[in-house]
């Protein structure tokens, strides 16, 4: 499983992912989808 993470400040990345996340069901604040995951977090991903 793979785990997509963007940065909710980050215009371009935050965007793609809430494009690939629409069709995904969310669980806890993750966006679990057949192949891969999303998450959205609140810190710059460099100090995730």
């Amino acid at each position: 499983m793979e785990l997509i993470v963007a940065y909710k400040h980050d215009v371009a990345g935050y965007k793609m992912a809430k494009f690939i996340s629409q069709n995904l069901t969310i669980t806890n604040g993750v966006y679990k989808g057949k192949f891969f995951d999303v998450m959205i977090i609140d810190s710059p991903t460099i100090y995730a």
